[in-house]
Order: C-alpha cells, then structure tokens, then sequence
C-alpha cells in the first residue's frame, strides 16, 4: 500500500482504474484481483492524508493527493454506470485477450498456440463476453468520486 501510495503522490492522477473489489467473481473467487482493489483502495485514501506514510512529504517531498475520479472494472452489468465506446479497438480487444490463452480450456497445453484462445472458438467466446449498449461494442466501469463509495 505505501508504495501504490507513493505512486498516486507523484503522479497526482485525475483518475485511477481499479479492480471493482464489490463484483460477484472477484468478492468470492479471484483472490488477486481483490487484494489489487482493496490495495489500491487504501493507497487512495492514504494518499489524501499526510500522516499515512509521512516519510514520503519528508523525504521525498511528496505532498498529499487527493485522486478525484475512480473507475472501477470487472463490473457487475447492474453495477455499471460508465460505458465507453470501444468500437475502434475491438479487435485489438479480442486480440489482446485471446494472449491470455490460461483464461480458455484447455487451461494447460504442452504445445503453445493449441489452446482454444487460439481458436475461433476461443475468439466467439471473447466476442459473447463484450457488452453492447445501443448497438456498440463497450467497456463497462462504476464510476465513484470518492474512496468509500466502493
């Protein structure tokens, strides 16, 4: 936390992106991606108040910060408040996604490239999992102003 801390102090962020530490599959079953959310969480609270890690104004002469936007992803649909249009990056999405071939059965391979994230089906999947809002492929996110409204 003191490091992700420092972090936000010396880059002074309009907005961070995090982990929706509140989402169903993150809550109960992904144990990184929820320690990342509530980490980075507490450094946003932390940044705000000089006492949290006051070596950091001492001797690194970062001041206080207070991060004004979060954007939380991994969200839940009824959660979701923000949507951003990915149309024009679609298939670098899908693209990028299909690299994870540990998300896709078979989970292990001996031999790279015959996973199904190299697949078409492992790219149909990709595809089905990509919201849609009026027609467009989108991002989803819970937008929040303030640490504790998570």
């Amino acid at each position: 936390m003191e490091q992700v801390t420092g972090i936000i102090r010396k880059y002074r962020p309009d907005v961070v992106l995090t982990v929706d530490p509140g989402a169903a599959s993150v809550r109960w079953h992904k144990t990184d991606h929820r320690m990342a959310a509530m980490n980075t969480l507490d450094a946003i609270r932390a940044a705000e108040w000089h006492l949290y890690f006051p070596n950091q104004r001492l001797q690194q002469g970062l001041e206080p910060w207070r991060v004004p936007e979060i954007l939380f992803f991994y969200v839940l649909n009824q959660d979701a408040n923000v949507w951003v249009n990915i149309d024009s990056v679609l298939d670098k999405k899908i693209e990028a996604s299909l690299c994870h071939v540990s998300q896709f059965e078979p989970v292990c391979t001996s031999t790279p490239g015959l996973a199904a994230g190299g697949s078409q089906e492992g790219r149909a999947e990709v595809q089905a999992m990509i919201p849609h809002r009026d027609g467009h492929a989108v991002e989803a996110f819970r937008y929040a102003t303030e640490f504790n409204q998570y």
